[in-house]
């Protein structure tokens, strides 16, 4: 993680010395270690040489894929990580981004530019959404948060990636033809468990009856009542859209399997054949700590999921994800 930029005050060990000690450990321990450098576009812009830094140590398989943490105060469509998702889908690079709520997010100030990186942050812009729009009249849509832990969420919307992803809505925010569509993205945590919650209470909006339903797959991610869509659509639906509009977005069940309410529906999304090869299984160690051993999660998941399922989601779709051209 480059928490450099997240308005926290300064990180004690340089970035790239923190990557150096990790690449060391990927050394000692060549095929038991991934490593997923943090990428922050606003590092990007401050140094230049970062995006040939990183070129150089995913060609010699030093780096594996690249993680994204929203949160921290920027969009995954920001337009400075262009030549980075260009690279990525030319080497079938991974990449692993934060999209749920959390606890580790933007500290600094939304409307005073007070922290040493300010002149990075367009803070100003921060009360509506750069690309979708609420009306014919190009109306933005509005993001009111204003307590950061709040204005979070806004960076880790997976209707996001809807804009991302979209050739058409990525051209006309980029100013330059661009297609990101082939991106090898996973969105991590399947939205979160309270987002299941939503999903499950939610009997009446179509948008929340997608799941399974080829009828209504795309309604999550429409860019009709988009306002409502933002407010209310369960980030499972939208997420479960994305997935099965485009080959190569995935999603991980980390931390939300300490809730055994919902392995029945895991189940039924691990056997869909839109989005079943697409889900990987995930521990997200040292946080679940929280609720119980590491131990005890592995073996109850595999129990629940029977050896069969938990094969396709440990070993046989992750390959596939983590597979590059290098």
């Amino acid at each position: 993680m480059d928490m450099e930029y997240m308005g926290a005050g300064s990180i004690r060990i340089p970035y790239k010395e923190q990557l150096k000690e990790l690449i060391n450990l990927k050394e000692n321990k060549k095929n038991q270690i991934h490593v997923f450098p943090g990428i922050d576009p606003r590092r990007l812009q401050e140094d230049k040489s970062f995006l040939t830094y990183l070129m150089d140590r995913f060609s010699s398989k030093k780096f594996s894929g690249v993680k994204l943490y929203p949160a921290l105060g920027f969009y995954p469509f920001d337009k400075r990580f262009k030549s980075l998702y260009e690279y990525c889908i030319r080497y079938d690079i991974p990449i692993m981004t934060h999209c749920i709520e959390g606890t580790i997010y933007y500290r600094g100030s939304k409307t005073r530019n007070s922290d040493e990186h300010a002149h990075l942050n367009n803070k100003n812009e921060w009360n509506h959404h750069p690309i979708l729009k609420v009306n014919a009249q190009s109306e933005p849509l509005k993001l009111p948060q204003r307590a950061n832990h709040d204005f979070t969420k806004n960076f880790t919307h997976p209707l996001n990636y809807k804009c991302l992803l979209d050739p058409k809505k990525a051209t006309e925010y980029f100013g330059d033809q661009v297609d990101f569509s082939q991106l090898k993205i996973c969105l991590a945590h399947f939205g979160g468990s309270a987002e299941w919650d939503r999903y499950f209470e939610d009997i009446y909006e179509t948008y929340n009856n997608n799941l399974f339903n080829k009828e209504n797959i795309g309604k999550a991610t429409a860019y009709t009542n988009v306002q409502k869509i933002w407010d209310s659509a369960s980030w499972l639906s939208i997420i479960y859209d994305l997935m099965a509009t485009y080959d190569n977005v995935y999603a991980d069940m980390s931390f939300m399997l300490y809730n055994k309410n919902n392995f029945e529906l895991l189940k039924l999304l691990i056997d869909d054949n839109r989005v079943g090869h697409k889900i990987l299984f995930g521990t997200d160690f040292y946080v679940v700590a929280q609720k119980g051993t590491e131990k005890r999660l592995y073996h109850t998941i595999r129990a629940e999921l029977g050896e069969e399922r938990f094969k396709k989601v440990a070993s046989i779709n992750p390959e596939n994800f983590l597979k590059t051209k290098f």
